[in-house]
């Protein structure tokens, strides 16, 4: 008769043997108290290591066996990738899909699954430290099947706002909608790595529709590289010098992001406005100082409406003169001025 899920979610109230070593030190107890069928299970036992701390040695004991538990999960999920490779009745949709799953699945102390309980134990008799982790698969069938559906309507509902967004001519919006969708693939494939290793069916797994998802937000992301065009117009002074500084360095950085730029404000979805200009400071001792600021302004042409705006006082440069100076305090404040405009628009 299986175990039932109550016994395994306690594991530090388990019986005990000899001088208080808990069950599961003993390995015929162990293995027939939480069979492979029921619970993935991790187990490692190792001599202290004279002159480590005790708590530092638990600590380090407890990672090794969440370790080698997440382990067998891994190996599971590889497990029937094989099959599957090997079987003309799986389905293309999940035959694909094992081989990414199997790598979701990290081996990392650090990874959280549900349900997983671990218990460290010292014999101060032998030397000995004990650990011990396990996952009731019952438990993780459950929750990852409602995780797996609750991905899937995030990921569904961020990408049917970003089409709403794109079909209304609001490009900005349906680009951050669209890659807010990303981080769920993320939530989804573990969600499913740990689906399949429990055995789940293909209506639980949901493998079609996340395939299609992604081969959708793929497409649509790159429908969106380009989709933003940029018309940039620039005053920027250094005194009495028209200077071209800002602008460069504000397409060098949207370039990287998808964003292009056309040479005329028609046509452009965005119109990004720079104006610039240097003034004196003091001067001490044959070196001049001068100040920058510089007001951005970006507003989406479709709608008239301003999608950012800033004001950038005081930033300092030092030089023989004051022009000198100014074009110093230009180089002091470009990346940072950069910096925060396009971490805004991406936010």
């Amino acid at each position: 008769m299986r175990l039932c899920c109550a016994v395994a979610c306690c594991l530090l109230s388990l019986a005990t043997l000899g001088q208080g070593a808990p069950r599961w030190v003993n390995d015929r107890w162990r293995e027939s108290g939480f069979p492979q069928s029921d619970y993935f299970t991790g187990f490692v036992s190792e001599f202290a290591i004279p002159g480590e701390p005790e708590d530092k040695a638990k600590a380090r004991l407890e990672s090794e066996a969440k370790r080698k538990l997440l382990e067998s999960i891994r190996v599971k999920v590889q497990s029937d990738q094989t099959i599957a490779d090997q079987s003309v009745e799986v389905n293309g949709a999940a035959a694909q899909s094992y081989a990414s799953y199997s790598s979701v699945v990290s081996t990392s102390a650090d990874a959280e699954i549900v349900g997983l309980r671990v218990e460290v134990y010292y014999d101060r008799n032998d030397d000995v430290f004990y650990a011990f982790a396990c996952a009731d698969k019952r438990e993780l069938k459950e929750y990852y099947k409602s995780g797996v559906s609750v991905a899937v309507q995030k990921i569904e509902a961020a990408m049917r706002s970003a089409g709403q967004q794109e079909r209304s001519g609001n490009k900005g919006r349906a680009k951050k909608l669209y890659e807010s969708a990303q981080p769920f693939f993320g939530e989804l494939e573990f969600a499913q790595a740990l689906l399949i290793a429990v055995g789940s069916d293909e209506s639980s797994v949901q493998t079609a529709k996340s395939l299609a998802l992604k081969s959708e937000l793929t497409a649509a992301l790159a429908r969106m590289q380009s989709a933003i065009a940029v018309y940039i117009l620039s005053a920027e002074w250094n005194f009495d010098q028209r200077v071209r500084l800002l602008e460069p360095k504000l397409k060098a950085e949207l370039a990287k992001r998808g964003y292009s730029f056309t040479p005329t404000r028609q046509g452009a979805d965005w119109l990004l406005t720079v104006e610039a200009s240097t003034r004196k400071g003091s001067e001490l001792n044959g070196i001049y100082v001068s100040f920058l600021d510089a007001e951005i302004s970006i507003v989406e042409q479709r709608t008239g409406k301003e999608i950012y705006g800033n004001v950038f006082t005081d930033f300092k440069g030092g030089g023989l003169d004051y022009k000198a100076a100014g074009r110093k305090a230009y180089d002091d404040g470009l990346q940072a001025i950069t910096d925060e405009i396009v971490k805004s628009i991406e936010r």
